[in-house]
């Protein structure tokens, strides 16, 4: 009888522990969304895309051609603005390895500054079929500051692999597409400003 007692407490109490763990989650999931509402109505902000994720939230801003970053630590909200025109390329990783990437045709300003003349250098890409298996898929942001700037954004993670075929169809690929369309429409307007 006493040894049922002792598991049953065990179980209770680990059951408590739990509760408590998911509370503390959805507690942080609440206040992280109420920070997310009361910044784009401050910031007048026309929301066009929204990617929320467990710590981070991308906003798109298409009226105002800006991308916002924001990350919810202490209970606070902040944020990194990305206009249109600091975007200098992007770059898709799935397990760390990048597979597309897409990169202005002109030198960073960093590059300027530093008297280089060389676009960004070539990344090499790995070849995946639909059949690839992963376990986390990652955006690589960089902005065209003096000096140079990443932004890593954790699109998609699984604790069990899934297909590429399965990635492909997720939010990473309408965030990549986005960002690649920003990229090319940058490249055009700079060349139609020649």
């Amino acid at each position: 009888m006493t040894l049922f007692t002792i598991f049953m407490s065990i179980a209770i109490l680990f059951f408590i522990v739990v509760l408590v763990i998911k509370l503390n989650e959805k507690r942080y999931a609440v206040q992280k969304s109420e920070a997310v509402e009361r910044f784009i109505t401050y910031k007048n902000i026309h929301v066009t895309n929204l990617f929320s994720g467990a710590h981070f939230d991308i906003i798109h801003d298409e009226e105002q051609e800006m991308i916002w970053y924001t990350v919810f630590q202490r209970k606070k909200l902040q944020y990194k603005e990305l206009p249109y025109h600091t975007i200098y390329q992007i770059v898709w990783n799935l397990d760390g390895t990048p597979i597309r990437t897409v990169t202005r045709n002109t030198p960073s300003k960093e590059a300027l500054l530093t008297k280089e003349n060389n676009i960004a250098g070539k990344t090499e890409l790995k070849e995946v079929n639909a059949q690839y298996r992963v376990k986390e898929a990652t955006l690589t942001i960089t902005l065209d500051e003096t000096t140079t700037q990443t932004i890593e954004l954790p699109l998609f993670s699984s604790a069990l692999p899934k297909s590429f075929d399965e990635v492909e169809q997720s939010d990473i690929a309408i965030w990549y597409n986005l960002f690649v369309s920003i990229i090319q429409k940058e490249e055009t307007n700079n060349a139609s400003s020649r």
